[in-house]
């Protein structure tokens, strides 16, 4: 009886050492899964956050990609983005590489028309130009010193607008500057990239820097276009808020200048209100006409919405 006893407590001690050992065990594991749900969900949070805030990023203009040994036929539509100098005609932007040390010839071919074209660096500084004009010839060269991505704005009159007045541009590559460049060895009609496209209502964030299509064409500032659909008969309002620099505001309809609201050097938000007269595809433009005083060096935040009339909580001030 007495061992049966004692084999009874021991049995009795072994299930319940076991049981203390298994919850330890389910403990741990539960801990562990726990661990491993709120790891899964914060991955969770985290893509979701960076997709949403991705989704409200502004988006940045398609800019096509030239090449050295082309001729390029320009062509230049009523839909292509106004300059800011009102009247005076439209323009297009492209992106081409430039090695180091290469010597770069442009050129431009123009019929009864005038066009200018600038070459920006990608820290924003110009560094070529050239006006042209009656049936000239034109032509500018530049050697970068290091690798950069230039930005090219090619600018036409309104003689150059749904016409059949083309021009050309061309872009050879030399040793030496000023050398001879071999011909080049196709054409190709030349097209500007597609505007990006945004909503209203909707709150979008977004960054402006020296690769931008800079405000003047001498390499300052930063303009930033974009197309959205505006209701006809109904208020429409526009503001923009900068991280520490001046940004304006400018809403295009089809013939040019709608509205635009360009604030004070030292101001950091813009405000504008319209009533579009018929419905349809706008163009909108945030502006900045220093990068100064940017906190990161090149490059600085901003907030934009378009409000409806339903959605506007307090008018322009």
């Amino acid at each position: 009886m007495d061992k049966g006893i004692k084999l009874v407590n021991i049995n009795d001690e072994f299930t319940s050492y076991f049981n203390q050992g298994t919850g330890k065990i389910f403990m741990l594991k539960t801990k562990k899964n726990s661990i491993a749900i709120l790891i899964v969900l914060g991955v969770v949070g985290v893509v979701l956050s960076t997709r949403y805030s991705k989704q409200n990023e502004l988006p940045h203009i398609l800019m096509p990609t030239i090449e050295s040994g082309v001729l390029y036929d320009v062509s230049m539509t009523s839909s292509d983005l106004p300059t800011l100098r009102r009247g005076v005609g439209v323009e297009q932007y492209y992106h081409i590489l430039l090695k180091a040390g290469i010597s770069y010839k442009f050129t431009s071919h123009v019929d009864w028309l005038g066009m200018e074209a600038h070459l920006y660096a990608d820290d924003g500084k110009q560094i070529g130009e050239m006006e042209c004009a009656y049936r000239a010839r034109c032509d500018f060269y530049v050697t970068p010193k290091k690798d950069t991505w230039g930005l090219l704005r090619i600018v036409g009159n309104y003689d150059a607008v749904d016409t059949d007045k083309k021009f050309t541009l061309e872009v050879g590559e030399s040793a030496s500057l000023y050398g001879s460049t071999p011909p080049p060895n196709r054409t190709i009609t030349l097209r500007p990239g597609p505007l990006p496209v945004i909503n209203s209502n909707i709150d979008y964030t977004g960054t402006v820097s020296q690769k931008d299509v800079p405000f003047y064409k001498s390499g300052e500032g930063s303009i930033q276009n974009y197309s959205i659909h505006l209701p006809a008969g109904q208020k429409v309002q526009a503001i923009a808020k900068s991280s520490g620099f001046d940004i304006s505001l400018q809403i295009l309809d089809a013939d040019r200048v709608l509205v635009s609201r360009f604030s004070e050097e030292d101001k950091r938000d813009a405000c504008l209100q319209v009533t579009p007269p018929k419905e349809g595809m706008y163009i909108l433009r945030v502006m900045t006409r220093n990068l100064d005083n940017l906190k990161t060096p090149g490059a600085g935040d901003f907030t934009l919405e378009v409000s409806t009339n339903d959605k506007i909580s307090q008018p322009c001030t």
